[in-house]
């Protein structure tokens, strides 16, 4: 017998806290208890969303559902809730096919708002379970102000930017009180950017448990009581990495790599069980461990073609060397060799910054921050400041 997930009164009180959707865009509930996707009468309307639609994947009873989207299955819709609220579970499980989430604005290749939400209202919680398939959105918000959960054992997640500026991004909890795990043991996971219980100032937590598989991101932030689990698999970072908080090696065999040009920051991080994994850094990298870390010793395995900077030290760019700085640097610095700051960022001096050769080029400079003073010290080289829509040699 079919099973309405929500009264009246619950569908009403849904839909006044879940987001703002396309114009022209339909409104499409699940209407029924655990059941598969292409079935039209799972739905409320009657009918499969159709391209476009914004789908709500509610549930305020007790009762736990699974709606499952299998080989065969094809979505093209603008955006997908998760959220339980009544007691029960709501789940995803995507065993196969492809689920593609974009602004409508857009093509499925190119999302840009396209958000999937786990746990969006305050006290909710949602989940999703992807084990074959491919799914691609603009932005997942795992837990945006309730509880949500993740879990990858095969296919292919890809949280893809429409440009470098929107989009792309992976949260693990994001406002105060939230809390969203992701745990990845096979596939793939594809991100311009992932945030793990990271986000303004903003109290949450996230909580990344990678045993498997491949994680590939741009800029991978952890916050200052969250967490990231590598005890298998490869986490594949291509610019930045900022832990603030917890990274564990556990008793696997996990691996880092960083691209050439990628900065690497660990200063204030909780490394554990450092002599289980392995890290391989690219030319011209930049890893900042905490005093008295040294990584060849520490980890279990590590090569790199860049730099190695303690913590509370003086990091020197030595002649031949080409470093990017992705955001401002805590410690002093001397450049020998080349200087910019990555995605045309202001570059922020809180200590001392000595040019005594080489070049330091970027489009403006800040010299010294709320409570630190800062100071550049220039006895060679060139600084050259720059309109950032021009190239260096054209202020």
């Amino acid at each position: 017998m079919r099973r309405l997930t929500a009264s009246l009164l619950g569908f009403a009180i849904l839909m006044l806290s879940l987001p703002v959707q396309n114009a022209g865009a339909a409104t499409v509930y699940w209407a029924d208890g655990s059941g598969n996707w292409n079935n039209p009468a799972n739905w409320n309307p009657y009918g499969v969303p159709a391209a476009g639609d914004a789908v709500y994947l509610n549930s305020t009873g007790v009762v736990n559902r699974i709606v499952t989207l299998q080989t065969g299955d094809t979505t093209n819709i603008s955006s997908l809730s998760i959220s339980a609220s009544g007691g029960g579970t709501m789940t995803l499980s995507q065993t196969g096919g492809k689920n593609q989430i974009y602004d409508s604005s857009f093509s499925p290749s190119q999302p840009y708002g396209a958000p999937l939400y786990l746990g969006y209202t305050s006290g909710s919680t949602g989940s999703y379970q992807l084990s074959g398939g491919t799914l691609s959105s603009g932005y997942q918000y795992v837990g945006r102000y309730g509880t949500g959960s993740f879990t990858q054992s095969g296919g292919v997640n890809s949280v893809i930017p429409y440009s470098s500026t929107y989009s792309g991004v992976l949260n693990l909890g994001y406002y105060s009180g939230s809390s969203g795990t992701y745990s990845l043991s096979n596939g793939q996971l594809t991100t311009y950017q992932t945030n793990v219980g990271y986000y303004s100032s903003q109290t949450c937590t996230g909580i990344f448990n990678q045993s498997g598989g491949t994680h590939t991101v741009n800029y991978l932030t952890v916050g200052s009581t969250s967490k990231y689990n590598l005890t298998g698999g490869l986490l594949q970072i291509t610019n930045g990495f900022t832990d603030y908080g917890t990274l564990d090696f556990g008793s696997g065999t996990g691996k880092i790599s960083g691209a050439a040009g990628s900065w690497i920051d660990l200063s204030q991080t909780s490394i554990l069980n450092a002599s289980r994994g392995t890290m391989n850094l690219g030319s011209n990298s930049v890893l900042v461990v905490p005093a008295g870390f040294t990584p060849n010793t520490a980890f279990g395995g590590f090569t790199t073609g860049g730099l190695v900077h303690q913590a509370g030290t003086t990091l020197t760019i030595p002649l031949g060397y080409n470093i990017s700085l992705p955001q401002e640097f805590m410690d002093n610095m001397e450049v020998q060799g080349t200087l910019t700051t990555a995605n045309n960022a202001e570059l922020v001096v809180n200590h001392s910054l000595t040019i005594s050769s080489g070049t330091v080029s970027t489009p403006s400079v800040q010299i010294g921050t709320t409570g630190s003073i800062g100071q550049v010290i220039q006895t060679g080289g060139k600084n050259q400041i720059y309109d950032s829509s021009f190239s260096p040699s054209q202020p």
